[in-house]
């Protein structure tokens, strides 16, 4: 049972960390601020849904 729980809470991270990375790379690369990053990497995938809505990012392809 222990096994599961392991693997949940390493997916968990995983994901966590993976939103810190794209919230504070979108935001750095948008407004060029350590500053927003930082704050921006605290809100992790709320900022990455946000800025994808709302193109913040002026995304291109």
């Amino acid at each position: 049972m222990s096994d599961s729980s392991n693997a949940v809470d390493k997916g968990v991270s995983f994901l966590t960390a993976l939103g810190i990375a794209l919230a504070t790379t979108i935001s750095y690369s948008t407004y060029s601020s350590v500053g927003w990053a930082f704050v921006h990497g605290l809100c992790n995938w709320f900022y990455v849904a946000y800025a994808l809505y709302f193109n913040v990012a002026q995304f291109s392809a």
